[in-house]
């Protein structure tokens, strides 16, 4: 279960017209129980448990598993049999904030100031259970124990300050010269704390404390860290008669994840806008659209988002080891971690953006921008001229990639008549992203560098065979190269360098992201009186995922596979034979390969809601002023090409995209009550 609470206070403070201080301050509170599993391996278990075996032992409430090999079973995991979660968290926000308006100085002069403190504290506390679950052997359901009473627990606590002071100038100069500007300071300071405790060979469940546990097996742990950044800004607007609009901006920005002398970073912007439609020739002879503004900008971001401290080389505590005479005594050593790189440095975004502001035919809007992006400096490693297994070398500041897309969004709306209303707006976005230049060896093939490719299929799980169908008789095996252990009914693998053997060397990087180069969306909503009905439709495309499953002796196959798979009887069948886990040339392990690699674009119907407003006469002569009803339902339908797993899910470590839980359907009714 899960509870929340929550506090807020606001309070302003106005001694004068001319100067204000607001004293803010927001906790929240968040308690979590759950079993000591997560809804991952529940999930998991569910769709890989053999459907001929109980999931309870007959006649009790033990759990059973449907391999031997498992220690885990979806009925005890929904409960505490094996234990339990508890999350306790708490959160303090509190800002002090100062408004001073300035005018005996000079006119449109004004200071703001701030002082913020956020702090977090969390206690975890995992309790696991020595429990038991039967295997299904040989007809039979034979008990095995499972697990260990083991108890652990942390805490940690985060405290953030921050301090900022801003000089502001706004004027207006004949009428028509608008400038607004301001300059400002900001330091930023944390501190993170933790702390960890463990303890098992418990005599009993019932008490679930540490100090019942086997002292002999007791470990503790502890961890610090700190962070801080010091930020100097600002800004430069400027107008005339609101038609040429123009921006300056930057950023002179310090962190400490990097040494002195290139510990800050300059970054500027700049951006440029015409509002034509104040022109006095526009609005004489283009009556039809209200607005339209043309703008342009260019500006640098900075990213210090890196591991901390690389300028330093760095050391870790290693396995004691026995030293001396006589049985000798345990020492704690020391190894290297990390070689340190005294030039690293921020890495730099260079973005370049056109856009367009429209209004028009009175109900219509638009809005539209096109925009590349140049990152470089980014920290990756130098592969090339040193292999990995000469030694742990640093990063350096040398890959580039780049980025271009565009987005847009068109709206209507409209209120028909005194009754019905209407409103309709659609959003598109696209961005691919190149690697530009990332350090390989001379040596790597053409078809597996990473230098041209997507962003994101840089890692080694986007090395695959390439799937040229399916091996459907035993001639077509034999007259093409396969690997040794291949049969027919397996995947057949392109023979990419003409050979005649299938090896490593005929893997190929697939061009194929698992983050979408197209998100879509459209919003359809509509009102009648005191009803109204709004939808929100979320699509994606040019988006991939890899969908194997594990299956065979530790799990099952789907219903659509199992009814398309390869057999003799059917040899055109649209999935290969059967396969035992991973360690076929089927899909998995070390033969990963694009037949698994599916498109999974998709529209959704990501929300709906009806609403009734109640009338407001209903509650004359009492303190409430509005009641508002509406039932809500999330993720109700969905559009894919990609069976049995949810298209938005992402594959995890292990590159299995079905074992994620995918997302629920989900009903809410709700009422608003305003007093």
């Amino acid at each position: 279960n899960y509870n929340q609470y929550n506090f807020r206070s606001n309070i302003d403070i106005t001694p004068s017209d001319l100067l204000k201080f607001s004293v803010n301050v927001a906790f929240r509170q968040e308690d979590r129980n759950s079993p000591v599993t997560g809804s991952e391996d529940i999930w998991r278990y569910l769709i890989k448990y053999n459907p001929m075996v109980n999931i309870w032992y007959p006649g009790t409430d033990y759990g059973t598993v449907s391999s031997k090999q498992d220690n885990f079973s979806p009925a005890t995991g929904m409960d505490n049999t094996m234990g339990y979660q508890r999350d306790r968290r708490s959160y303090l926000n509190a800002d002090l904030t100062l408004h001073w308006e300035m005018p005996w100085i000079t006119k449109g002069l004004s200071v703001d100031a701030g002082f913020y403190i956020d702090r977090s504290d969390v206690f975890y506390k995992n309790f696991q259970k020595k429990f038991y679950l039967y295997s299904y052997e040989d007809n039979n359901y034979v008990p095995v124990q499972q697990g260990q009473n083991i108890l652990s627990e942390n805490m940690n606590q985060t405290l953030g300050i921050t301090m900022n002071a801003r000089i502001n100038y706004k004027h207006t100069f004949n009428k028509v010269h608008n400038l607004n500007a301001f300059v400002a300071w900001e330091q930023y300071k944390s501190r993170y704390d933790y702390l960890y405790g463990r303890r098992q060979d418990f005599v009993s469940t019932s008490i679930d404390e540490l100090f019942a546990g086997d002292s002999n097996t007791a470990t503790n742990d502890g961890t610090a860290s700190e962070t801080a950044r010091l930020n100097y800004f600002g800004r430069v607007d400027y107008d005339y008669a609101g038609k040429y609009l123009f921006q300056f901006n930057w950023r002179y920005d310090g962190s400490e994840n990097f040494p002195k002398g290139n510990r800050f970073g300059f970054f500027p912007g700049v951006s440029m806008g015409w509002r034509i439609s104040e022109e006095k020739f526009w609005k004489d002879h283009v009556k039809w659209m209200d607005y339209l503004k043309l703008r342009a900008s260019w500006g640098q971001m900075g990213n210090d988002k890196v591991s901390a401290f690389q300028y330093i080389t760095a050391y870790t505590f290693s396995n004691p080891g026995i030293f001396g005479a006589g049985g000798g005594k345990i020492n704690t050593g020391l190894k290297l971690n990390r070689t340190a790189n005294p030039n690293i440095t921020w890495e730099v975004a260079d973005t370049w953006n056109v856009g367009i502001e429209s209004q028009f035919l009175n109900y219509f809007n638009f809005e539209g921008d096109f925009f590349v992006t140049k990152r470089s400096n980014i920290l990756t490693a130098r592969n090339a001229a040193i292999p990995e297994y000469a030694g742990l070398l640093p990063d350096e500041n040398i890959g580039k990639c780049k980025s271009i897309g565009t987005e847009f969004t068109l709206g209507y709306n409209r209120q028909l008549n005194k009754d019905w209303g209407i409103h309709l707006s659609g959003n598109f976005s696209y961005s691919h992203g190149t690697i530009d230049y990332i350090d390989e060896p001379e040596e790597t093939l053409a078809w597996q560098r990473r230098t041209g490719k997507t962003i994101g299929t840089q890692g080694s799980n986007y090395l695959m065979y390439e799937s040229i169908g399916i091996f459907r008789t035993q001639e077509e095996l034999d007259n093409y190269p396969h690997l040794s252990d291949a049969r027919v009914g397996d995947v057949k693998f392109r023979d990419v360098n003409d050979d005649g053997k299938i090896d490593g060397d005929d893997k190929v990087r697939m061009d194929k992201p698992a983050v979408p180069e197209i998100m879509y969306g459209i919003n359809l909503g509509a009102n009648y009186k005191n009803w109204s009905l709004s939808m929100l439709w979320q699509g994606a495309a040019r988006v991939w995922q890899y969908t194997f499953m594990e299956a065979g002796i530790i799990g099952n196959f789907t219903k659509d596979f199992y009814d398309n798979r390869w057999t003799e009887d059917n040899p055109n069948a649209k999935y290969p034979r059967t396969y035992n886990r991973d360690a076929t040339v089927t899909g998995g392990g070390n033969y990963r390969n694009s037949f698994w690699l599916n498109n999974a674009s998709y529209l959704r119907l990501k929300s709906i809601e009806l609403a009734y407003n109640c009338p407001k006469s209903w509650f004359k002569g009492t303190p409430i002023s509005g009641v508002r009803l509406c039932l809500t339902g999330y993720n109700l339908l969905t559009f894919t090409g990609i069976k049995n797993i949810d298209p938005e899910t992402q594959e995890n470590s292990q590159g299995w995209a079905a074992w994620n839980t995918p997302q629920s359907k989900v009903y809410n009714f709700g009422i608003n009550i305003t007093f």
